[in-house]
C-alpha cells in the first residue's frame, strides 16, 4: 500500500472553510464531474483541497494524479496552493500545461517520437522567413498577389497554426478539400452566382493553403525545426498509433483533473480523451470551467468541449460554485445583467445549473462609475488624476489596475502615469523590441554597421543623448553644429577632433567611442554574432549603466531576452553577421513580431496596466476598464483574409460564430476582476490618423442597468487642460524605482537548484545573482561548444550500442561529433580548430576504450523534470547524469558517470585538498548520488560514481577515469550545505565574494571594481579563504 502523505493542518483549515457546493466537489472523487465555477468562487482551492483529499480517502501514490492547466502561472498557483495543504509532497503531483506534459511524455520516451529527436523549435522569424520562401517557390493562384506576393503571409500563419491546433494534418485538409470540390459542383446550379464565385474563391484560396501546408511541413522536416503545436499532435498521433506507449500511461495515472476547461482546444482535449478512454463514461476525471470566462476562442479554444462534456459522459455530476468570495453584490449582479445577453451557454444547454452569483465578502455596496470624456487626451487625464487621489487616500497601487482591450491602448496611458508619476507596470503583451534598454541596444548596433557605410548621422547624434554614454548634452550640440558649419558628418568631425578643441569641453570621448565603433566593425568580420553583440555590449558601457540603474531587473529581463533571440538566430544561421541580423529586424518589426520577455512579476507597488485577455484569473480592489467603445470593446471589425472550410474544426456547429458573444466574454471577465470597485471610461472623440474622430459607447455599457451606475462627466477646466499640456511637452525622468527583491522571489517561485547553480552560489552568490537568476547574456566560448559537441557525439554513440547491441564504429562516433559541432555557433576557424580536436581526441578515446565498452542503462538522465520529482525537504532539487551504466544486474547496482572535457584534474584536485580546487567535481557527484536516492521513480541503487576525463586518452596516453564510492556521511554534509544554501538563496543573500583572487578571471569584474579590483595581501586572502570553515566567505 502507498504510504499516505503527511497532510497539514491548512488542509483541515480548508476543508472546514468550503460551502456546500464546494465541498461536494472535493468529496466527490470517484467518477467524471464537471464543476462550474464562476468567477471569485475558488476554484484553485478547491482542486487542491481535492487532490489532498484523494490522498487522503484513498491508497493512490501521488504520482498517479495528473492535472492539467491552461497556463504555467497556473501550474505554478496550483502546486503552491497544494504544497501548503500536503507539504514536499505536492511535488510527486503531476501538474502542468498541456504542452509541458506532451514535452514530458517526448522526453521520457523518446524511441516514440523519431522526428523530435533532433528537432528544434521554429523561432517565429523562421516561421515567416520559411512561409515567405514558399510563397516565392510555389505556383499559387490567389494567396500571392503579383503587387505584393507576401500580403497573406500572417493570414497563412494563422491558417496552419489553426489547424494545428485542431489536430488537422495536411493529408486530412486535403480530403476535406477533395469533398468540398464535389459538394460545390454539385450545388453549382442551385447556388447564385454571387454564392458560387464566393464559394470558389474560398475553396481556391484553400487549395494553395494546401500547398503551402503540405510546402511547410516538408521544409519542417528538412530544417529539423518544429512547432509549438506539433507537440501535441506528436503525442495525439503516438498515443493513437502506440497501444503500448498510451497504456503506460493510463496505468500511470488513475486522477485526471483539468482546469479552465472552456479554453481547451481540440487537440488538447483529444488527449484527455485518449487517456481516459481505458476507463470509458465512468474514468476519474474532475473537470473545472465557466463557460462565461471562454475568451480564448481565436487560439482554437473550443467551448464546444465543455458543451459535449455531458454526452460523453453522461452520468457526469455537474456542481455549480455560486458563492463569490472577491466582489461585492453589485458588481456581480452588473456583470451578470452583460453576460445575460449571451444565446450559447451551458445554462441554456442545462436549465438546472443556476448561475447567479451571491456575494460573501462584507464590502461595501458601490456602483458602477461611467466616466464620458469629449477626447481620449482628457479621459487619460481623469484617470491619471483619479488613480493619483485614490493613492493619495491610502490606496495601495497594487490594489489598482487598468484594463484595455489591447495593448496599444494602454501605452498612452503609461505615458500620462510617467508624466503624473504613478507607478505602473504593463502585464503581458510587451514587446521587448520597444523597451528602452533594448531600443539603446539596437540603436548602438545600428550606428556600427552605419559607421563603415557613411550613413547618414541621425542615429548616431541620438545615440550619443543616450544616458549610458555620459556624454554632455551641449558638447554634442556644440559637435553638431561644427559638422554643419563644416558640411561634414558627424563622424568625419569627430575624426578631426583633437584634445585641443577649446569649444568642445570633452572631446576625447567621442574619439574614445569612435574607435570602439571600428574595433566593433573588426570584430564583426572575425567572431561569431553572438561574440560580437556581447563584447559590443560589455565594451560600449551599456551593461554596467544599466547594472546600477534602481530597475535594473527589468532591463536585464528585455535584454536577457534579446540575447536569446540572437543566440537562436546564430544557432539557426551560423554565419549571421551585423549586416544579416540587423535584415532580421527589420523583418520582424515589419511583421510585428513580439519578443516576450520573460512572464514574471518585477514588484508588488506598482499600479498594473493588462489587457483583459492577460487580466483573467487576477483580481484587485478597483478596476478601471478603458477606452470603452464601439469597435473597441464589441462590434470590433475582423477581415478573415482566409476562410477555412465550413465544419472542418472539429466542434464548429455553431458557425457562423457570433464574435459579439466573444467580446461580451471579455468584458465580463473584466468586471469580475473587482472586489471594490469598477470604473468605467470612455472618449467622445480621439485622435486617429492625425484627424479627430467622433465615438460613440460600447453596447455592454448600455447592457448595465441604469439603477445600478453613476454616470461621472466632469470636464476639466481650461488651467488644467493648459498643466496638462505643459506635462505632455516636457520630458519625463521615468526613473521609477523597482524592488528588486520583488523580481528576485519571482524568479525563485519556480527555481529548482542543480549542482551548477550551487557550485556558483558557493563561489561568489553575487555572480550567482547575475548568472543563474538574472541571466546576464553572454556568448558561448568554443570550449564550451566543443564539450557539448563531445557529449552529443558520446550519447549517440552509447545510444546506438543500446539498441544494435553492436558496437558502434570509430567513424560512427567521429561523424556524429562532426555533426554535433556543426550545430554549434562559432567563427569558421574555430570550427576547423575544434573539429581537428574532437577527430584526435575521440580517435584516441575509441582506442583505448573500445574493449571494455558496455551498454548504458541510461544516457543523458533527467531528475528533475519531466515525471521524475525530486526534493530535499521543501527544496527542489535538478539535474542531468550523462550516463549511467550497470555494475550488477541481479542487484540492481549502477555507476553514475560524467564526462569532463578539457585538462584531467588530479584526485586531490577533484576533491577539494589543494590550493587551487575548491571541491566542485566531487560536490557534483555526491549531487548525483543524492538525485538518485531522493527520486522515487528511480529504482537501482548508485554504489559508484565516475568522472571520465574524455581527452585524457589523447593528452596523457591512458584513460581518464576516476572512480569514487559516495559515503552517507558525504550525502548528510551536502545536504546540509543544500539547505544553507538555499536558506541564504530565498533569503536573498547575494554578496560579492572577498576572494579577490576569484574576480580576476570574472567576467563582470568592470561591474563590481570599475576603479579596479582591491589588492589584499596573500595573508589577508589566505585568511578570508578559512573564515567558513573551508569554504569561502559569503
Amino acid at each position: 500500500m502507498t504510504k499516505q502523505p503527511k497532510l497539514t493542518p491548512a488542509f483541515q483549515k480548508a476543508l472546514d472553510s468550503l460551502n456546500p457546493a464546494q465541498r461536494e466537489a472535493v468529496t466527490s472523487i470517484e467518477g467524471p464531474v464537471m464543476v462550474i465555477a464562476g468567477p471569485g468562487t475558488g476554484k484553485t482551492q478547491i482542486i487542491a483541497t481535492r487532490i489532498a483529499n484523494i490522498l487522503r480517502q484513498t491508497d493512490t501514490d501521488p504520482s498517479a494524479i495528473l492535472a492539467l492547466t491552461f497556463t504555467d502561472s497556473g501550474a505554478t498557483a496550483m502546486r503552491e496552493r497544494l504544497i501548503s495543504l500536503i507539504g514536499p509532497d505536492a511535488y510527486k503531483v503531476h501538474i502542468s500545461t498541456f504542452h509541458t506534459f506532451a514535452s514530458g511524455v517526448i522526453q521520457s520516451f523518446p524511441e516514440y517520437f523519431i522526428r523530435s529527436q533532433s528537432a528544434q523549435p521554429l523561432a517565429d522569424l523562421e516561421r515567416y522567413q520559411i512561409i515567405n520562401q514558399i510563397i516565392d517557390d510555389v505556383q499559387l493562384e490567389l494567396l500571392k498577389p503579383i503587387n505584393a506576393p507576401h500580403y497573406y503571409t500572417s493570414a497563412i500563419i494563422s491558417s496552419i497554426q489553426t489547424l494545428k491546433r485542431e489536430a488537422i494534418d495536411p493529408e486530412e485538409l486535403a480530403s476535406v478539400l477533395k469533398l468540398q470540390l464535389k459538394k460545390l459542383e454539385k450545388d453549382k446550379d442551385d447556388l447564385s452566382k454571387t454564392e458560387f464565385s464566393n464559394q470558389q474563391k474560398n475553396l481556391t484560396k484553400n487549395l494553395d493553403l494546401l500547398k503551402i501546408y503540405q510546402a511547410y511541413q516538408q521544409a519542417l522536416e528538412k530544417t529539423g525545426r518544429y512547432d509549438f503545436e506539433d507537440m501535441i499532435n506528436w503525442v495525439i498521433d503516438a498515443f493513437t498509433t502506440n497501444n503500448e506507449l498510451l497504456s503506460i500511461f493510463q496505468e500511470r495515472f488513475q486522477y485526471f483533473l483539468a482546469d479552465e476547461y472552456q479554453d481547451t482546444n481540440s487537440a488538447q482535449n483529444q488527449i484527455l480523451t485518449l487517456l481516459t478512454s481505458f476507463w470509458g463514461p465512468q474514468a476519474n476525471l474532475f473537470v473545472v470551467l465557466d463557460d462565461e470566462q471562454s475568451i480564448y476562442r481565436f487560439q482554437g479554444a473550443s467551448l464546444e468541449n465543455a458543451l459535449n462534456f455531458k454526452n460523453s459522459f453522461p452520468q457526469a455530476k455537474i456542481i455549480t460554485l455560486t458563492d463569490n468570495y472577491r466582489s461585492q453584490q453589485l458588481i456581480l449582479d452588473a456583470a451578470r445583467s452583460v453576460i445575460n445577453n449571451n444565446t450559447i451557454s451551458l445554462q441554456r444547454s442545462f436549465p438546472e445549473i443556476k448561475r447567479e452569483l451571491k456575494a460573501r465578502t462584507n464590502s461595501p455596496v458601490r456602483k458602477i462609475n461611467i466616466h464620458a470624456a469629449s477626447h481620449s487626451l482628457l479621459e487619460n487625464l481623469y484617470l491619471a488624476k483619479e488613480i493619483s487621489q485614490l493613492i493619495s487616500s491610502g490606496t495601495s497601487p497594487e490594489d489598482i489596475v487598468i484594463i484595455a482591450r489591447n495593448n496599444a491602448d494602454l501605452l498612452p496611458v503609461s505615458d500620462f502615469f510617467n508624466h503624473y508619476k504613478i507607478p505602473h507596470q504593463i502585464l503581458g503583451g510587451q514587446n521587448i523590441l520597444n523597451t528602452l534598454v533594448v531600443k539603446y541596444f539596437v540603436k548602438l548596433l545600428r550606428v556600427t554597421h552605419q559607421s563603415r557605410q557613411a550613413i547618414e548621422d541621425l542615429d548616431l547624434f541620438i545615440l550619443l543623448h543616450y544616458p549610458f554614454m555620459e556624454i554632455n548634452p551641449l558638447d554634442i550640440l556644440k559637435l553638431s553644429r561644427l559638422a554643419a558649419k563644416n558640411k561634414a558628418t558627424i563622424l568625419d568631425t569627430i575624426n578631426s577632433l583633437s584634445e585641443s578643441n577649446s569649444d568642445i569641453e570633452q572631446p576625447q570621448k567621442f574619439i574614445d567611442f569612435i574607435q570602439k565603433l571600428a574595433t566593433w566593425n573588426e570584430l564583426d568580420s572575425n567572431h561569431i554574432f553572438t561574440e560580437t553583440a556581447q563584447l559590443i555590449l560589455e565594451q560600449s558601457s551599456l551593461l554596467d549603466w544599466l547594472l546600477s540603474q534602481k530597475d535594473s531587473p527589468e532591463h536585464l529581463k528585455n535584454l536577457n531576452a534579446f540575447f536569446e533571440m540572437i543566440k537562436q538566430l546564430n544557432h539557426n544561421d551560423a554565419k549571421l553577421n551585423l549586416a544579416s541580423f540587423l535584415n532580421s529586424l527589420d523583418l520582424m518589426i515589419e511583421n510585428n513580431i513580439i519578443i516576450s520577455p520573460p512572464d514574471v512579476d518585477l514588484t508588488t507597488d506598482r499600479v498594473t496596466l493588462t489587457t483583459a485577455h492577460k487580466s483573467k484569473g487576477l483580481e484587485w480592489g478597483h478596476v478601471y476598464i478603458v477606452n470603452c467603445i464601439d469597435g473597441k470593446w464589441g462590434n470590433q471589425s475582423t477581415r478573415e483574409l482566409i476562410k477555412l472550410p465550413p465544419n472542418i474544426l472539429q466542434n464548429s456547429h455553431h458557425a457562423p460564430h457570433d464574435q459579439i458573444e466573444d467580446e461580451r466574454r471579455l468584458f465580463y471577465v473584466a468586471m469580475t476582476r473587482a472586489k471594490d470597485s469598477i470604473h468605467i471610461s470612455y472618449p467622445l472623440s480621439h485622435l486617429s490618423y492625425g484627424r479627430t474622430q467622433t465615438t460613440i459607447p460600447s453596447q455592454f455599457i448600455h447592457e448595465l442597468p441604469q439603477k445600478l451606475v453613476n454616470q461621472k462627466n466632469t470636464q476639466p477646466d481650461q488651467d488644467e487642460i493648459n498643466q496638462l499640456l505643459q506635462k505632455l511637452i516636457t520630458p519625463s525622468s521615468d526613473k521609477i524605482s523597482s524592488p528588486e527583491s520583488a523580481f528576485l522571489n519571482s524568479v525563485l517561485a519556480n527555481f529548482r537548484l542543480s549542482v551548477t547553480a550551487l557550485n556558483s552560489y558557493l563561489e561568489c552568490p553575487y555572480k550567482f545573482k547575475l548568472n543563474t537568476l538574472l541571466r546576464v547574456p553572454k556568448a558561448k566560448e568554443s570550449y564550451l561548444s566543443f564539450g557539448t559537441a563531445v557529449h552529443a557525439a558520446l550519447e549517440r554513440f552509447h545510444n546506438q550500442f543500446k539498441t544494435e547491441a553492436k558496437l558502434p564504429s570509430k567513424d560512427f562516433l567521429i561523424t556524429h561529433f562532426s555533426t554535433a559541432l556543426q550545430r554549434e555557433i562559432m567563427t569558421e576557424s574555430d570550427y576547423h580548430a575544434r573539429l581537428k580536436q574532437g577527430k584526435k581526441v575521440l580517435s584516441a578515446y575509441y582506442d583505448l576504450h573500445q574493449n571494455d565498452f558496455t551498454p548504458p542503462l541510461f544516457t543523458e538522465k533527467f531528475f528533475g523534470y519531466g515525471f521524475s520529482s525530486v526534493t530535499l525537504d521543501d527544496i527542489p532539487l535538478a539535474g542531468k547524469i550523462d550516463r549511467i551504466d550497470l555494475v550488477d544486474p541481479n542487484n540492481q547496482t549502477v555507476r553514475v558517470i560524467d564526462y569532463k572535457t578539457g585538462k584531467r584534474k588530479t584526485r586531490g584536485q577533484i576533491e577539494g585538498n589543494t590550493q587551487d580546487s575548491d571541491g566542485a567535481y566531487k560536490r557534483q557527484l555526491v549531487f548525483y548520488q543524492l538525485l538518485t536516492d531522493l527520486d522515487s521513480s528511480f529504482s537501482p541503487k548508485v554504489v559508484q560514481t565516475e568522472l571520465d576525463f574524455v581527452e585524457s586518452p589523447q593528452q596523457e596516453k591512458k584513460t581518464g577515469k576516476e572512480v569514487f564510492t559516495i559515503t552517507q556521511e558525504e550525502v548528510e554534509e551536502l545536504k546540509n550545505v543544500i539547505r544553507s544554501t538555499m536558506k541564504d538563496i530565498r533569503s536573498l543573500k547575494f554578496n560579492r565574494t572577498k576572494d579577490y583572487s576569484i574576480c580576476q578571471s570574472c567576467e563582470f569584474k568592470d561591474h563590481c571594481w570599475p576603479q579596479g579590483i582591491p589588492q589584499y595581501s596573500s595573508e589577508q586572502l589566505s585568511l578570508l579563504k578559512t573564515t567558513d570553515g573551508n569554504s569561502k566567505d559569503r
